[in-house]
């Protein structure tokens, strides 16, 4: 189960940070994401969001900014 930009069709997304105004995604059962290709930030149902995270999480991993 993927999510996908709506602007360019890309599945590299990442969760993005929250804003005041983030409100109306979490009454529509949805998250902020932000497109790692287009920058382009939208949102993405709250079931889709688990894999977003894991796959943000290892690339944090990955690059050693993650570790203490």
């Amino acid at each position: 189960m993927l999510a996908y930009c709506p602007q360019c069709g890309s599945a590299d997304l990442r969760p993005s940070h929250l804003q005041p105004g983030d409100w109306h995604y979490f009454i529509r059962l949805r998250y902020p994401v932000r497109c790692r290709s287009c920058r382009h930030r939208g949102s993405v149902n709250l079931l889709k969001i688990l894999p977003v995270w894991r796959r943000h999480r290892i690339r944090i991993l990955r690059s050693g900014r993650g570790r203490d």
